[in-house]
């Protein structure tokens, strides 16, 4: 009977993947209240400091990410029965993105400190790095090679593909061994923390990982089609079972899709408490647990590098926190070279709130924040974080013209 059970969840597996997916979503959705109500209790909770004072008076129960982990966990869990071929890669997955969600909770409770919190979140990649068995290459232009400074290097790296069939004079195989595994774990290090660096606002470290969940999602269905169409010379999804046991790369997409569509279903539940005016807030314990889920699909599908791509505005935002954040770490002289409003590090690094105006207004402070609203002036909290939403969800689209077009006139696909 288990036998003809375990048959039947693999002859329809997406659709169980989508059903286990929904279902902890709705269940998410269900507890969020009532955990919230039990963290508020315990003591877990903040005032939200972009309120007016009649509002912020009742603390907002906090690491409520927790939640959405569990669904996620709970359905990936269940989704193994489904895809067999893929428990290699769930394994470490789950594993990983435990760990980061139980540091995540950790924090919110004790206040970790940031060298702790890098260190733990490379301790967390490591069963993504042992589980990875992918090539340890990077694929460059060959038009690098007319670069004389350039040229002698990759001369020296270059390696032939072990299918001479496989050849391609518009490209380079490029070598880098453990380098590549020291940036795979960099990799999981900084989606781990730019989530969190970038937040402050109701509702924005949900929404922006749904927007680049979404994106991945897009990206794995057009990498999934484009193997059909070049096995089959035609797409269906009956055939999506079919070429995934034919052609790896679409196996791994396979497993990022299945990864991220309870991820999503779960975030959207969370995001609904979260958007503006907030009932609950994520804490620690989302962006931690939602940037190892993105490690995860990144470094064992084998699409890192399009990854980062949707994370270029994660990317910026670290880039103008880096004064701040390791202000405290610099040696003097370094420090008197930095304006003086960055030669602190407070722990939130927020907009100011004009209580009279009901709008938020540009700090000092180095975060894309403040950055937009220099540009657009001062914004009502749930219009700041539309337009910053907005805008993360038209880089993701400018990311693929990079992939696509951009990549076929480089590489003369």
């Amino acid at each position: 009977m288990i036998e003809g059970l375990l048959s039947w969840f693999r002859m329809h597996p997406f659709l169980w993947n989508l059903v286990f997916s929904v279902f902890a979503s709705f269940a998410t959705f269900k507890l969020i209240p009532h955990v919230a109500e039990m963290m508020h209790t315990a003591g877990l909770g903040g005032f939200d400091l972009h309120k007016p004072k009649t509002v912020n008076k009742k603390k907002v129960p906090e690491a409520l990410g927790l939640v959405p982990a569990i669904g996620f966990l709970a359905a990936t869990i269940l989704t193994e029965f489904a895809f067999p071929q893929l428990l290699s890669s769930y394994h470490p997955a789950i594993l990983a993105t435990c760990f980061m969600a139980l540091l995540g909770f950790v924090d919110d409770v004790l206040n970790l400190r940031w060298k702790h919190k890098i260190a733990l979140s490379a301790l967390a990649t490591l069963p993504l790095l042992a589980a990875y068995n992918g090539p340890t290459c990077v694929v460059l232009p060959a038009s690098l090679r007319s670069v004389p400074l350039v040229r002698p290097l990759l001369d020296a790296l270059h390696i032939a593909p072990e299918d001479p069939s496989l050849a391609d004079p518009g490209r380079l195989l490029v070598e880098m061994g453990v380098l590549y595994l020291a940036y795979m774990g960099t990799v999981a290090i900084f989606c781990t923390n730019a989530i969190n660096i970038y937040a402050g606002v109701n509702g924005l470290e949900c929404g922006q990982s749904v927007v680049i969940a979404c994106a991945i999602i897009l990206h794995n269905a057009v990498e999934i089609c484009r193997a059909m169409q070049n096995t089959y010379g035609t797409v269906s999804v009956g055939l999506a079972l079919t070429v995934m046991k034919e052609d790896p790369l679409a196996l791994n997409h396979v497993f990022s899709l299945t990864l991220m569509t309870p991820f999503l279903l779960c975030s959207l539940a969370l995001l609904y408490y979260n958007w503006y005016p907030s009932r609950v807030f994520v804490g620690d314990t989302y962006p931690y647990f939602a940037g190892m889920a993105f490690a995860c699909v990144g470094i064992l599908g084998h699409f890192s590098k399009t990854m980062m791509l949707f994370f270029t505005p994660q990317a910026l935002n670290f880039l103008l926190s880096v004064p701040q954040l390791f202000a405290n770490y610099l040696p003097k002289f370094l420090l008197r070279l930095l304006p003086e409003s960055l030669r602190e590090c407070p722990r939130h690094r927020l907009p100011r709130y004009d209580a009279e105006h009901d709008r938020l207004v540009a700090t000092p402070n180095g975060t894309l924040v403040n950055v937009v609203l220099k540009i657009t002036g001062p914004l009502h909290e749930r219009a700041l974080c539309t337009v910053l939403l907005a805008l993360q969800a038209l880089w993701c689209a400018f990311a693929f013209l990079i992939r696509y077009p951009l990549a076929r006139a480089i590489y003369h696909e």
